[in-house]
């Protein structure tokens, strides 16, 4: 992950309604296919108020930080969304060793 950049104009930010925040990268490993066809990676968070005076814990968000490694699956050329329950998560050394293990049995 390189950069990331919050979709929505901060004055259109509401109070536990969602926005995208958009994450430009580096490919580092092809694993299989063409990594162009994948624009850009994001994660889709609710927005939690500063100045509301209660504090909003989203328990399922996804945080990406800058200089994370995601292992992107993707197909056709659709951005990706990284989070719990998609096929795109960040990177550990298991599950990118199962990957590397599936995609060398195809």
């Amino acid at each position: 992950v390189v950069s990331g950049n919050v979709l929505d104009a901060p004055d259109k930010l509401k109070d536990k309604r969602p926005y995208r925040t958009e994450f430009t990268f580096v490919v580092r490993e092809v694993l299989k296919g063409n990594p162009r066809n994948t624009r850009a990676i994001y994660i889709d968070r609710l927005y939690d108020d500063p100045k509301d005076g209660r504090i909003f814990h989203h328990g399922e968000a996804t945080q990406l930080n800058l200089g994370q490694s995601v292992l992107v699956l993707a197909k056709g050329t659709e951005d990706v969304a990284v989070s719990l329950c998609s096929g795109s998560r960040l990177v550990t050394t298991a599950n990118l060793r199962e990957a590397r293990s599936r995609l060398s049995s195809n």
